[in-house]
């Protein structure tokens, strides 16, 4: 099911804009531009999903994972 859905995201990508809300991050990451990271209530990151994604360094400085 989750497959069928985010490839249903990938289709619309570029079409409407988005909000991903979703546990399995490097999926969502991989499918996102832009990623904002919400830290007790507050924004933590806010900015390009790349390096989230690809810098596992910088992943653990943000998301604490």
């Amino acid at each position: 099911m989750t497959k069928e859905v985010f490839k249903a995201i990938l289709k619309l990508k570029g079409d409407v804009s988005m909000l991903i809300v979703d546990h399995n991050l490097d999926l969502a990451l991989a499918l996102s531009d832009r990623a904002l990271v919400l830290d007790r209530g507050r924004i933590s990151h806010l900015g390009p999903a790349a390096p989230l994604l690809k810098d596992l360094d910088y992943r653990h400085e943000k998301l604490w994972i």
